[in-house]
């Protein structure tokens, strides 16, 4: 099961619910705290959109991790099932699997502050790619040389590692 961390950056308390009260979820975060809350992976998603808005806000900052204290975890450490777009990923972030909730291009923003040697994947969850295809950039920041990368394959993915600051490559994959 997914362990969801939040961390308030307000000077008051915070508040995240499940706006779709089909999973009871509530979380109350006093001023500038961390609280942590293990929740199904359909919760998770229930969630993101307010979680993304409240973060690009500046209110909070969160994420989605293993929980190390089960052997039953319904998703792998550091993945996160991104349902809006424009998708901002996180340093610490390991795979981001593209699956809109509405069909549309794709725009995936690197984090600025990524570690050298630090990898992420961008997978097509959603298998349309080809038609929407998927825009990856770092802000003020360069990928193989280039201001962005594009996966334009259904089901297509990309590894990407930091080898300097603003500094991207792809890795090939082989099969």
């Amino acid at each position: 099961m997914p362990r969801l961390t939040i961390v308030n950056l307000t000077g008051g308390p915070f508040v995240i619910q499940d706006p779709t009260g089909l999973y009871g979820f509530n979380m109350d975060i006093a001023a500038s705290d961390t609280e942590t809350a293990d929740l199904s992976t359909a919760a998770l998603a229930a969630l993101e959109e307010d979680l993304d808005a409240a973060q690009t806000a500046g209110k909070i900052t969160w994420s989605a991790d293993d929980d190390p204290d089960t052997l039953a975890d319904s998703v792998p450490e550091n993945l996160r099932t991104a349902l809006v777009t424009p998708v901002v990923v996180l340093k610490g972030e390991g795979i981001i699997v593209t699956d809109l909730t509405v069909a549309g291009a794709v725009a995936v923003q690197l984090p600025i502050d990524a570690r050298i040697g630090e990898p992420i994947t961008i997978v097509d969850g959603k298998g349309d790619a080809g038609a929407n295809n998927i825009t990856i950039t770092c802000a003020g920041g360069t990928i193989n040389g280039g201001a962005n990368i594009v996966i334009g394959v259904n089901y297509g993915s990309v590894r990407l590692v930091c080898i300097a600051a603003l500094t991207w490559a792809a890795v090939p994959t082989l099969v």
